[in-house]
């Protein structure tokens, strides 16, 4: 990466944290929009991932929202994990949740940027982890009853992508290969997806977690399968 291409991303980025912070997922999540296409995922994450050893050396202060000489790049993980848990949880309590299972849903295109970046290593949270666990349906977890099938369907696009980074973290809490397989059946069992694209979804996702995820579809054939005519 150029000189020119670094500080202009790195520009790009700063914008996240400038205040007022209160909005700062949507800014966040403004970076993502820009870059939507699914055929260019990859294509914004890696970059990204390339330029941490940099990153890292610019320091950023801020007294008011607590931090001094922060390393860009961790604040950059921190925000992006916020901002990808205010999509993927619907926590904006003044707007309907999205049941739809459409390519305009910000749900699953936030499902599939999080799969992405931890496939890449850009970021791995807790916040992506739990999205999974309630898609799942894993015992102790919660979700509502509206958003089981969106959930669902955006835990099968983050398992299609990085399974097996979801495998050897055993879903953040002590869930390996074996009950994700039974997860995923008992979702086939309990009828929980009822689109049709998002069953031949779950099919995809019941194969591929029987050889380990060994085998990852990329984000944008994963989101082509569920969109054919997106």
């Amino acid at each position: 990466m150029s000189d020119a291409q670094f500080d202009a991303l790195v520009a790009q980025f700063a914008t996240v944290f400038a205040p007022p912070f209160a909005d700062i997922s949507t800014k966040t999540l403004a970076i993502i929009e820009s870059n939507r296409s699914v055929h260019r995922l990859d294509s914004l994450v890696v970059p990204i991932v390339q330029i941490k050893p940099q990153a890292n050396t610019i320091l950023v202060t801020d007294e008011d929202a607590g931090y001094t000489d922060t390393p860009f790049f961790d604040l950059l993980e921190i925000r992006l994990s916020e901002g990808l848990g205010n999509e993927l949880h619907e926590t904006q309590l003044n707007k309907a949740k999205q049941t739809a299972v459409e390519s305009s849903n910000s749900v699953l295109s936030a499902a599939l940027f999080s799969a992405s970046v931890l496939q890449n290593g850009l970021l791995s949270s807790k916040t992506i982890y739990a999205f999974a666990r309630q898609g799942l349906q894993l015992p102790d977890e919660r979700s509502e009853e509206e958003r089981k099938e969106i959930v669902a369907i955006g835990t099968l696009i983050q398992l299609l992508v990085a399974g097996k980074i979801f495998v050897e973290k055993q879903l953040g809490l002590g869930f390996g290969l074996d009950k994700i397989v039974a997860a995923l059946e008992a979702l086939k069992a309990n009828r929980t997806i009822q689109n049709a694209k998002g069953v031949d979804l779950l099919e995809k996702t019941i194969a591929a977690s029987k050889i380990g995820f060994s085998d990852p579809l990329s984000p944008a054939n994963t989101w082509t399968a569920l969109f054919p005519s997106s």
